[in-house]
């Protein structure tokens, strides 16, 4: 297995590979999730909060329900996660109103931070972030996530969107290869994906064939494999074509991650100054 080759993301010091656990724009269910109660609201009236679609998950004030917590999840396989998530706040009023994320293996009876997020620090009102956070184990079979809302009172609104969970577990990573003049075939009806220019400065251009139409996810990552510039768009079926501005990034290699509801394909690029 060639890990360092032309287009494969580096093995590194770790055995793992990524793939995607569980992935949710709450605009049909909370899934995986549980609301916390009466300070976790979903659905709500706020839709222009919302990242994709009509739908977030909003946590205000600082209470026992101003939770969001995963049902037990069993990660007793992996060797690190990631989540990446989109918010926004409004009426944050002091730097320490904040929100965290914390996890649990021991099924929710003791919970340990993992990050927060503080007004003024991390965030500002009504101007949205991209998160990618990476977890390292061990977990178990009953490992849960939560975020949790450390506001001041019920006007202090966080809201959630396209939380993604990807799950690193031992196993080499491969990404196929086509020959020259082949398609690419993979089980995510992507197929012929092109990125130019490769070096890239500016604005790399993303073009692939579509089986069917359908949401597709997209996120960079760096050799360490922590993800950056998540996106997501509704795609017809047929020939299409994305942008992605390289300018925010520094000079080096890089891994373009592209998600359907059958998998996910991995395509280099390297950033030139």
């Amino acid at each position: 297995i060639d890990c360092g080759g032309p287009e494969c993301p580096p093995c590194g010091t770790g055995t793992c590979s990524y793939s995607l656990f569980n992935s949710n724009d709450f605009e049909n269910s909370l899934g995986i999730w549980t609301d916390g109660g009466v300070d976790c609201l979903w659905p709500h009236r706020y839709t222009f909060y919302s990242n994709s679609g009509l739908f977030s998950v909003m946590l205000r004030d600082n209470t026992t329900s101003s939770v969001l917590t995963t049902n037990d999840i069993d990660l007793a396989a992996a060797e690190e996660i990631t989540i990446d998530f989109t918010y926004i706040t409004a009426n944050f009023s002091s730097s320490s109103d904040d929100f965290w994320l914390q996890i649990s293996t021991n099924g929710g009876n003791s919970y340990t931070q993992v990050e927060e997020w503080n007004l003024g620090d991390e965030f500002q009102n009504q101007v949205r972030e991209f998160e990618s956070v990476t977890i390292s184990g061990p977990f178990s079979s009953n490992t849960r996530l939560r975020f949790r809302c450390d506001a001041a009172n019920d006007l202090d609104m966080v809201f959630l969107d396209d939380v993604d969970i990807q799950v690193c577990t031992p196993s080499a990573r491969v990404v196929q290869k086509p020959e020259d003049g082949e398609n690419e075939k993979t089980e995510t009806g992507i197929s012929e994906v092109t990125l130019y220019p490769n070096p890239v400065e500016r604005e790399l251009t993303v073009s692939f064939q579509l089986a069917k139409e359908g949401m597709v996810k997209t996120k960079v990552t760096g050799l360490d494999g922590r993800g950056i510039l998540p996106g997501k768009d509704y795609f017809k079926q047929g020939w299409q074509e994305m942008k992605i501005d390289a300018s925010t990034l520094a000079p080096g290699v890089y891994f373009l991650h592209l998600y359907t509801g059958g998998g996910h394909t991995i395509h280099k690029f390297v950033v030139t100054q």
